[in-house]
């Protein structure tokens, strides 16, 4: 059923806009129609792929804060009692966000013509991502959505710290790096080229290095352009490949996690995830082969997501969870251990949390851990470039001089 973007007016002429799904046009009708909205226009909206846009200033269109508080009051309304239109209605009251209140307001419209939550935020991805949506169907097929929100603001509030303390850890090694990128740039396009046409006026031999600099020195002042189109081009290249090849993005993902130092900090993320869901459904009372289901889009990562597409199918078959995790090496030692204590115990759901508490404490250590050694490593490379280049242009000058 395709999803159509509508502006529609109530009875009382106030108009609005919204995202719904219908057989057609006439079907969007009815169904606003019932609910008190007469259609004005409305047209099919994009593909999937499509409609959350492309571009390099791509950014959510509502902040990870205002989400935590979203997630926050509507469970502490949804134990209160309140049913979830009306919790919605009065989230979007307090909105002072006019893109949210608007995205919470069609939500509540499609919940009051008959859809589930899960499916209305699913039509705003530009808010919610795929992980927020999987979780609260989830929560939605077992009945816990006042605990998912819960478990979704703790997440969210463990990656809002975690995002603070990587830009705080950040701002130092990337103003050296800026300023190493114009060090160099300057460096090698007006400082070089002066002593390279010294060097040939007088007519002196040109050592190894000497000739290295010269030719990094050409290539900055003969095809700059060509540096400014791999900046540039290269995520954006990236980023369309990611969308239109399923190939390309498995390939991506499996790169993200087998990359030196960052690799194993993107394995914690995936996995931290994928307990932090399982428990929460599990801990709900929904099944393990359907909890493994929900939880595939959860984790981030194609690779992960297509292992446990695996595992799913040899559970199916008859296969422990842990024996199945076991054959493939993304999964941490740690945490087969403690699959092997749940199932043991009966208690998947708070052997998976551990792991996930555990990963939520050491990922923030890892990456001040991380970063601790980048700001040395960047020092160390300004350094060797600046007495490289120093080698290069002094070495045939001193020669001349011992000469003399």
């Amino acid at each position: 059923m395709p999803d159509f973007v509508y502006r529609a007016v109530n009875n009382e002429g106030q108009a609005v806009t919204g995202v719904m799904a219908a057989i057609d046009e006439p079907s969007l009708e009815v169904k606003l129609r019932e609910i008190g909205f007469w259609l004005v226009d409305s047209s099919a909206k994009e593909a999937a792929g499509e409609k959350r846009g492309f571009s390099l200033l791509n950014r959510k269109a509502v902040k990870r804060r205002e989400l935590i508080d979203f997630c926050l009051q509507t469970a502490a309304l949804l134990d209160a009692g309140v049913n979830l239109m009306e919790a919605l209605r009065a989230l979007a009251s307090d909105t002072h966000n006019p893109r949210f209140k608007r995205t919470i307001e069609d939500m509540a419209r499609n919940i009051e013509a008959g859809y589930l939550l899960n499916e209305g935020m699913g039509r705003h991805p530009e808010v919610f991502d795929d992980q927020i949506v999987s979780m609260v169907q989830a929560g939605e097929s077992g009945g816990a959505l006042p605990q998912t929100f819960r478990e979704l603001a703790a997440y969210l509030e463990w990656l809002e710290n975690l995002m603070g303390e990587i830009k705080q850890a950040t701002i130092y090694p990337v103003m050296v790096l800026v300023a190493l990128t114009l060090f160099i740039t300057v460096l090698f396009t007006f400082v070089v080229p002066k002593f390279i046409t010294i060097l040939e006026a007088m007519k002196v031999e040109l050592p190894m290095p000497t000739r290295i600099v010269m030719l990094i020195s050409d290539f900055f002042v003969n095809s700059w352009w060509v540096l400014l189109l791999f900046a540039f081009g290269t995520p954006i290249v990236i980023r369309l490949l990611k969308k239109k090849s399923a190939a390309f993005l498995y390939r991506w993902d499996r790169m993200k996690i087998d990359i030196p130092v960052f690799g194993e900090l993107n394995r914690m993320f995936a996995i931290s995830r994928f307990a932090q869901t399982f428990s929460t459904l599990f801990n709900a009372g929904i099944p393990v082969l359907q909890n493994l289901q929900l939880c595939q889009p959860v984790v981030g990562n194609k690779v992960y997501e297509s292992v446990m597409v695996e595992c799913e199918a040899d559970m199916r078959e008859g296969l422990m969870m842990s024996e199945s995790f076991r054959r493939h090496d993304i999964f941490s030692p740690m945490m087969i251990r403690m699959l092997i204590v749940g199932e043991a115990s009966g208690d998947l759901g708070g052997a998976l949390s551990n792991v996930s508490r555990y990963y939520n404490q050491e990922i923030p250590r890892r990456v001040k851990k991380i970063f601790g050694i980048v700001e040395p490593t960047v020092m160390l490379v300004l350094i060797g470039i600046v007495g490289f280049t120093a080698l290069a242009i002094f070495t045939p000058i001193l020669s001349l001089m011992e000469s003399l």
